[in-house]
């Protein structure tokens, strides 16, 4: 992959600029890591919730997610 370090993601700077916006995320964004299968212990959805999903929906107000993702979570951390 090749990665252009010499002039600025303009989609970045937008986000910079204007935190407000409306931003889409994918499913895989919310959803914590599980690297069960590689003998790491799982983040409790919780902790996952405390320290990346309330700073990111604290800090960008209109992050936008499909319906179907969201009943994800939600049942993601109902299982947890």
């Amino acid at each position: 992959m090749k990665v252009d370090t010499k002039s600025a993601n303009p989609a970045l700077i937008s986000i910079y600029n204007n935190p407000t916006q409306v931003i889409t995320l994918d499913a895989n964004f919310l959803i914590p890591p599980n690297r069960e299968a590689l003998s790491v212990k799982a983040i409790p959805f919780n902790q996952f919730r405390t320290m990346w999903l309330d700073p990111i929906f604290n800090l960008f107000p209109a992050l936008a997610i499909h319906e179907a993702v969201q009943n994800e979570v939600v049942s993601f951390q109902e299982k947890s």
